[in-house]
């Protein structure tokens, strides 16, 4: 519960995402070269002789620790924080707040605390006045894995927000994924569905 209260105290206090950096050293040999993506340069390898050099970004970008990897759109910065001892948190946010949490934790399984942590993320939304229908899901991962998890769909007015949380675990440790569709704009859609479509953990 602690880890719970210090997750929505980030979570709601800080969306923070990291910058993608727009400045990079290129070595060679030993030479450090400032450069920027897709910036090109000339490197002087004698007096007679020059190469064309370039660093490139691919649009999709892959983000890999111990426990899980993923695929995300460059677009995107990713964060990750320490909530407290045993508990680390991974998180690709939109400017409006859609995307995905991953939330690790090497001293609890957090199976079954869907719902606890749903009613949390969603309780403001509840008191201003959203209604909610709630549903069992699943997905299979790219490995055949399946994982189960609870979505909440929240509803007012024309406005629609889906929250969905999964849990995986064994004793004494597991994972915790929350994905956020506050809008239907197709980047944010695509955010998600390729985070889910890429997602392996280990």
């Amino acid at each position: 519960m602690k880890s719970l209260l210090l997750f929505t105290s980030l979570f709601f206090t800080t969306i923070l995402f990291a910058q993608e950096s727009s400045n990079y050293f290129l070595v060679i040999d030993n030479d450090s070269i400032p450069i920027s993506i897709n910036e090109g340069i000339v490197y002087d390898v004698s007096k007679k002789k020059q190469l064309n050099i370039q660093l490139i970004q691919p649009n999709f970008l892959t983000y890999n620790t111990d426990s899980f990897s993923f695929k995300h759109d460059k677009a995107f910065g990713t964060s990750n924080t320490k909530v407290d001892e045993g508990v680390y948190q991974h998180m690709v946010i939109s400017p409006l707040g859609s995307g995905f949490i991953l939330q690790e934790f090497q001293d609890m399984n957090p199976e079954g605390m869907e719902k606890i942590f749903l009613n949390e993320i969603t309780k403001e939304s509840l008191n201003y006045g959203y209604e909610k229908t709630e549903e069992r899901v699943e997905i299979t991962l790219t490995d055949g894995k399946v994982i189960q998890g609870l979505e909440y769909k929240m509803t007012y007015k024309n406005e629609v927000e889906i929250y969905t949380v999964y849990t995986i675990g064994k004793k004494d440790e597991g994972l915790i994924i929350i994905t956020m569709l506050l809008d239907d704009e197709e980047s944010n859609v695509s955010l998600i569905s390729k985070f889910l479509e890429t997602l392996i953990i280990n």
